[in-house]
């Protein structure tokens, strides 16, 4: 496991990973399936932002099938899927749920190698574990961006901006170490970036 990530069994305390649960529980008390809670819903409980939408990781792209069969049994509907992403909302229901299946991400450290910030390194499993960034606690608290992996720099560039628009700081040193993890790219992902 890397030293990056903390990993938290139940029974979780009040405070942040107390409402991190509650909040991920009612997901899978409605929403049947074999899958994980990971990324931006959880940081936007912990930081007391409007949750747009929930990102659900499967294990396999069947069970990723059979959540979809029972949220369209519980009237939701559905966009043509996109890439990796399959996006469902329901009417009355402000918040979308995006079903993601990518053989790289079945697990949630598996998730957190493609996850650009310490502040969006945040999983739940229907088990009661909660996985977090060492430093995902007080950057939310912060509201500080620090990056830990930047696998497509155009894409995670947009997520920056995105966050900043939700207050979110990036300082001049944080600044910098993204500007070395793209110039560390290897020379074929930095041509697919700029072809994208």
């Amino acid at each position: 496991m890397s030293n990056w990530i903390d990993k938290y069994g139940p029974p979780h305390p009040p405070g942040l990973l107390g409402s991190m649960w509650a909040a991920a529980s009612r997901v899978f008390e409605g929403i049947p399936g074999r899958y994980f809670i990971a990324g931006g819903a959880l940081r936007a409980v912990a930081s007391g932002e409007e949750t747009k939408d929930i990102d659900l990781f499967f294990p396999d792209f069947d069970a990723k099938q059979e959540t979809a069969t029972a949220l369209w049994e519980r009237g939701y509907k559905s966009e043509k899927p996109r890439g990796d992403s399959w996006k469902f909302s329901r009417p009355g229901k402000p918040t979308a749920i995006d079903l993601v299946f990518r053989r790289d991400r079945t697990t949630p450290e598996a998730a957190f190698d493609e996850f650009d910030f310490t502040v969006c390194r945040a999983a739940a499993e229907r088990s009661g574990r909660i996985w977090i960034d060492v430093r995902f606690q007080q950057d939310v608290k912060d509201k500080i961006l620090y990056p830990r992996a930047f696998p497509q720099p155009g894409s995670n560039i947009v997520h920056m901006l995105k966050l900043s628009a939700r207050g979110y700081i990036l300082s001049l040193d944080h600044a910098k170490i993204i500007v070395q993890m793209i110039r560390e790219l290897p020379e074929s992902a930095a041509n697919e970036e700029r072809d994208s």
